[in-house]
């Protein structure tokens, strides 16, 4: 995906043997991380496509958000040390955008860095998570508060894992999906508004299309000072959403949380008088047709906006946003007061999903 790093998208496992045949970069040792549910369900198949020279060593974390945690981060540079891994060591993230994201951050910063390789095992991480070098960990209730730009060696997509997801590990990737078309190309919206997340044949199709329309992005503006930004939109009150439903024992996934978001951020759009009230609920509806809102938010509208505010995306006390004009026509750094994301929660809480 240009910035030294390779893309690879595949059906066939031999081609994951090949890739580690090919380097000519030998690594002194390499360690696997998988989360409890890769270990049951992807880790077997992986080894079995793979080859290795040597031995490796498997690294385990629990599944879920939580493990996005400074304290599972030390646990691992202490294994790591005690396992005498050295910086000609390889890390192998194999899961999901929790794996891939503390993973790459273990990596980027144990003994000032080690090549890491995301194998993205869910849809939303073969989309966007294993994409674009972010990585980081949450604290104090904040999403990614820490972390840092830091690019894989390569990105194997092998898509025979999505067939182990749950339904809403598809749907989560999908509203990923949906986002990349908005923000982007009117054309891959008008594909996926055809379809569902219960349509794996047709997402299948559409994941090279998708994840290249954020490797264009990375490419041009890797460090996000400008258009790298739009691949935020849903996410500045879609991560406080996300944070406040964990926190109430109401937790939903990142993708889901990201639909809301997007809701949201067409209804603050549209409030801006950036976004006519007919694409809105165009886009609304779909999305609010398979994604339901939690019970919990209408009781925790000032939480989420204090959890918005602390995104790392704002600057001082000013929320900013990524919002429309049109599809795939999306703009930055719009600044939103806290009173008209107050008045589009009231909004949004009203209303009724068919999910």
């Amino acid at each position: 995906m240009g910035l030294n790093t390779k893309f690879i998208y595949t059906e066939d496992s031999n081609d994951l043997d090949q890739f580690f045949k090919e380097q000519t970069k030998k690594w002194s040792s390499i360690y696997i991380l998988v989360d409890s549910n890769t270990h049951e369900h992807c880790l077997p198949s992986f080894l079995n496509s793979v080859k290795f020279e040597s031995d490796v060593e498997i690294l385990e974390i629990e599944a879920g958000e939580e493990s996005k945690d400074i304290e599972i981060a030390t646990g691992l540079w202490m294994a790591l040390a005690e396992l005498k891994a050295d910086r000609k060591s390889l890390i192998i993230n194999l899961g999901g955008g929790v794996v891939c994201d503390i993973g790459a951050w273990v990596a980027a910063n144990y003994k000032r860095g080690i090549d890491f390789v995301h194998v993205p095992t869910t849809l939303l991480a073969m989309v966007d998570a294993s994409i674009g070098g972010k990585t980081g960990i949450d604290m104090g209730g904040i999403k990614n508060l820490v972390g840092s730009f830091t690019l894989p060696f390569s990105t194997l997509n092998y898509s025979p894992f999505l067939e182990t997801l749950p339904d809403e590990e598809w749907r989560s990737g999908f509203a990923e999906m949906i986002k990349h078309g908005l923000i982007s190309d009117a054309g891959l919206w008008s594909k996926i508004r055809n379809i569902s997340p219960k349509d794996h044949e047709e997402i299948k199709s559409l994941i090279h299309e998708t994840a290249g329309i954020k490797i264009n992005i990375v490419k041009d503006d890797f460090k996000e000072k400008g258009e790298r930004k739009k691949l935020n939109f849903g996410h500045t009150v879609g991560h406080a959403i996300e944070t406040v439903c964990i926190e109430k024992g109401d937790a939903i996934s990142h993708g889901h949380a990201v639909a809301l978001g997007m809701v949201l951020a067409t209804i603050i759009s549209v409030k801006k008088g950036l976004l006519s009230s007919s694409i809105m609920n165009l886009i609304n509806d779909y999305i609010l047709a398979y994604y339901s809102i939690p019970t919990c938010l209408g009781n925790e509208i000032q939480l989420v906006i204090e959890k918005a505010r602390h995104d790392k995306k704002n600057i001082g006390d000013r929320i900013l946003m990524v919002l429309l004009n049109d599809i795939g026509e999306a703009v930055i750094d719009i600044e939103v007061d806290e009173e008209l994301v107050k008045e589009a929660l009231i909004e949004f809480c009203s209303q009724k999903s068919e999910s």
